[in-house]
Parts: structure tokens; sequence; C-alpha cells
């Protein structure tokens, strides 16, 4: 009886210690690395640099560009809306003056009404930021607007005004101030999406100008190294940022949806959260930060197992308010 008890047991030989030991280590060094990582950001100062942040007066650029303010940079911001920019400067000259305290000279704050579709604008803006602060040294584009809908409720207007201000507005900006950031060896920021790399059922304009903007930044990223500029290319999944409220929809039913899963925790990303993490990679100067697990583990997904994604993703689509219409499609 003892033997055939003895013979039940599991055998602990040596393989299965060294795979306990193992597996310990690697947790050691990747606790290590995370320790390590959080140890050098703080330690990058980035104090006294000028950082322009496009689309600041609101959402996530706000976010970014409050804590910059805190980081210690002189920020200029940039709208279309005169208004809204002016709510946000104050904001986050109030917001720097609490974090120095009363005896301490408070932010330097720029908020510039700018249209980043209008090249000639964009070039009035990057001299007018440097005529204001004497430099750029960090460029933050995340100004960007989002169209909802099926494509049978799209027209080619909608592609090219999404194409203008989520691709162009990027190019425009870069391009008006790149001798500045060379002379600078600055920072470039380029906040793509998650539908920059999966194109996401319901946002075909919005994955088209985030692809192409996705592209742009990798391939600055390539070409400005040698120039001691990094381009950091951020791709945040859905965020809690309140962008519901400023989407375009175009389908019947679509913004229930979308305002739905923008409000899921586990589903999306808090902004203040995301714009921490934008502000931590660009310090340390990351080629790329994928923001959000739901967005890293559906970038994985795609790039492993692309036949399982594709009819997921069209799976989605047919469950949503309208697809019947659009079936065809």
């Amino acid at each position: 009886m003892s033997r055939l008890m003895n013979a039940s047991r599991p055998v602990r030989g040596p393989a299965a210690g060294g795979t306990r030991m193992l597996t310990m280590l690697a947790g050691a060094a990747v606790a290590t690395w995370w320790v390590l990582r959080r140890v050098r950001t703080r330690r990058i100062s980035i104090a006294g640099q000028v950082a322009l942040v496009t689309g600041g007066s609101r959402g996530l650029g706000f976010l970014v560009a409050r804590d910059l303010v805190r980081e210690g940079c002189r920020v200029a911001i940039c709208a279309r809306d005169p208004a809204e920019l002016d709510r946000a400067r104050a904001s986050l000259i109030a917001d720097g003056d609490g974090q120095r305290g009363a005896d301490v000279r408070g932010p330097d704050v720029l908020a510039l009404t700018c249209d980043v579709t209008d090249a000639a604008a964009v070039d009035r803006l990057i001299a007018d930021v440097i005529a204001h602060f004497g430099r750029l040294d960090i460029l933050v584009n995340n100004a960007g607007i989002i169209q909802v809908g099926s494509l049978d409720t799209l027209g080619l207007a909608d592609f090219q005004q999404t194409m203008a201000v989520n691709f162009w507005g990027t190019v425009h900006t870069t391009l008006a101030a790149l001798s500045q950031l060379r002379r600078r060896r600055g920072r470039i920021v380029n906040v793509t999406s998650i539908g920059g790399r999966v194109a996401v059922p319901r946002l075909l304009p919005y994955d088209c100008a985030k692809f192409a903007a996705y592209g742009f930044s990798e391939g600055l990223h390539a070409e400005l190294a040698r120039d001691g500029v990094s381009v950091t290319t951020v791709v945040p999944g859905l965020m809690r940022t309140g962008s519901a409220s400023f989407a375009t929809f175009k389908t019947r039913g679509d913004e229930r949806w979308f305002s739905i899963a923008a409000r899921t925790p586990g589903l999306t990303m808090h902004a203040r959260r995301a714009a921490r993490q934008i502000v931590a990679a660009l310090k340390r100067r990351d080629a790329r930060a994928v923001l959000g697990t739901p967005a890293k583990l559906l970038r994985l997904a795609n790039d492993l197992v692309p036949r399982l994604t594709a009819p997921a993703l069209s799976a989605a689509h047919r469950l949503l308010p309208g697809a019947a219409r659009s079936r065809g499609f």
C-alpha cells in the first residue's frame, strides 16, 4: 500500500526545482527592470524646456500639457476654440501655481488659436512660439477628430476632413518645427491610436488617418535619430477622456455604444494615466509607447493571428446598430 501511495505522488526532481528557480529569477528580473525604469524616468529632467501641445485645450492634450507644466516645462497649447483655450490656460497656470507654492514664480503658458490643417497658420504658430519662448524643444502632436459610423453613412468629405486634421495636421507641425527641433536635439511625440495598427469597425476615416500618422511617425524615428531628435509613437487604446461628447456620429445608435465603451473601466484607460505614461516615454526618448492592456493584447493578437482577429472584428461590426444596411460592405 505504501508503495502505491508513493507511486501516486508527483515526482519532485531537479527539473521541477529548476523550473521554479527560473520562474523566480524571471520574476525578479522583470521587477528589477520595472524599478530601474521608474528611477531612470524620475532622474531625467526636462525642466525649463519649451513644449508645444496641439489639441491642448481639452482631453488628453490638456492633461499632457498639465503634466509638462508640473515637470517644469514652459508650455504652449493650440486649438481652434479661443474660449476653450483661455479656460485651459487659466487652469494650467492655477495648477502650476499650486504645485510650486506662492513664493515661486508660476508657470509660463502660452495659448494660441490655430487650425493645424492650414499649413500657413501652422508656420505662424511655430514662429509665435519661438518668438515668445526663444526656442522649442518638445512637440506633441495630439490634435485629432473622431467620426463614428458605418461605411454607407460616410462620404469622401469625411475621409478628407479626418486626414486633414489627424494626418496632415501632424505633418504640418512637424515640418514647420523641424529645423528648431534639430537645433535643440529635441523630442517629437505623435499620438496615434490602436486604430492605426488594427482597423476598428465604424472608425474607417479615423483608422486611415491614424495608419498614415503611425507610418509617418515610425519613418521620422528612423530618419531623425542621426540628428539627435527622438520620435515617440504613442499607440493608445480606448481612453476615458470624454471624447464621446466631441465625436461626430453618422449611424443611429452608435453614440450609445461608443459612450458606454469609452466609460468602461478595464476596456478603457483613464486619460490621466495615459498622459503620465506619455510624458514618461517622452522623457526617456522611447521609440514607442502602447497604452493600455486591451490595446497591447489587440495589437499582439493581430500580429500573431490575423486570421482570427479579422473575423472577430467583422462579427463585432455586425452586432452594432445599423449593420444590416451595410452588410454588403
